[in-house]
């Protein structure tokens, strides 16, 4: 996930108010802020996992194993 500071701060503000994660600082440097998810959150996710491989099976279904590696290098190399 690729997202400015500002806008994971209000994403973790809403992602918390709505129960889906929880926040604890750390004892060891306040300023950074250890983020865990619930198990309301990780129920959703479980409940998105066959919808989401079901979409990466018909956008790259057609690929070949080679071509998928292909593309999984491209996009690391985009993202670098």
């Amino acid at each position: 996930m690729i997202e400015q500071t500002p806008g994971i701060t209000r994403l973790i503000d809403r992602l918390e108010r709505a129960g889906l994660v929880s926040r604890e600082r750390s004892t060891e440097d306040r300023r950074t802020v250890i983020c865990r998810a619930t198990p309301a959150a990780l129920d959703v996710l479980a409940r998105l996992d066959p919808v989401v491989e079901a979409a990466d099976d018909a956008a790259l279904g057609d690929l070949s194993a080679r071509e998928l590696r292909t593309l999984s290098r491209l996009l690391d190399r985009a993202r670098g």
